[in-house]
């Protein structure tokens, strides 16, 4: 109503007031009455007619407010969708053959091809959230964003160690695949403390990976119904996991 009530209304709704005061007054003047009412009947088409324009614009602004908010909303969701195909693409092309080694920390390979991708989310235009009782997906998103740079970082430095620490070392004693070592012997030729690094390392990325995998999966879905509750007559994506193996 407030909205309504602009200085544009207000002039109109006052011209009518004053109008009528002056029609009241001018009748003992013998003031001619269609004159009266055909002037009257012009400010009140002029007020109805703004009002109607009014309530056409604000219906148009509501709309375009509405696709503005599910465009974003869709857009996060595909960026949270992306994030469950990173982690869930690294787990199961290098954690889960090896998962439950001792030896994982070695046996896992570096992953050059997982470091391109970024989580990218555009908090400010999924603002109206907090609106709509839904701010806790904010920080979901963020935390899921904290994780995913986290997770690359790890990546990247486990990377580092492998490739120009851990690979030299062994190619010096002359350790191929297959070749039988036991983990004792082979903590000897890399090096206690490069060993120790790297074991810390792989442990704590397979950690974020499994989480990143809960976490993305869930909160796909959670933005997916929390969204489609708000607007239920809106196109919202969803995530269809195509092979869940």
């Amino acid at each position: 109503m407030k909205r309504f009530l602009s200085k544009y209304f207000r002039l109109i709704l006052v011209s009518i007031v004053f109008f009528c005061f002056g029609a009241i007054i001018t009748i003992p003047f013998h003031i001619d009455i269609p004159t009266i009412l055909g002037g009257l009947l012009t400010l009140v088409t002029a007020f109805f007619g703004a009002y109607f324009a009014f309530k056409l614009n604000d219906s148009k602004d509501s709309r375009r407010e509405v696709l503005n908010n599910v465009d974003s909303a869709n857009k996060a969701i595909f960026q949270v969708i992306r994030a469950y195909n990173f982690y869930s693409g690294y787990q199961k092309q290098f954690i889960e053959p090896f998962r439950g080694s001792p030896a994982v920390h070695y046996q896992i390979p570096p992953a050059m091809g997982f470091l391109d991708w970024r989580l990218e989310l555009d908090y400010d235009s999924l603002s109206f959230l907090f609106g709509k009782n839904a701010g806790t997906l904010l920080l979901k998103l963020n935390d899921l964003e904290v994780l995913t740079r986290t997770t690359i970082e790890s990546i990247q430095t486990r990377n580092h160690i492998h490739v120009n620490l851990v690979q030299p070392k062994m190619d010096a004693a002359g350790i191929a695949d297959g070749l039988e070592i036991s983990l004792g012997e082979l903590d000897i030729i890399i090096g206690e403390r490069i060993a120790q690094t790297l074991e810390k390392l792989t442990i704590e990325l397979i950690r974020c990976i499994d989480d990143g995998v809960d976490n993305s999966d869930s909160l796909a879905v959670e933005m997916h119904e929390k969204i489609k509750e708000i607007y239920p007559d809106e196109k919202v994506i969803k995530m269809d996991k195509i092979n869940n193996d």
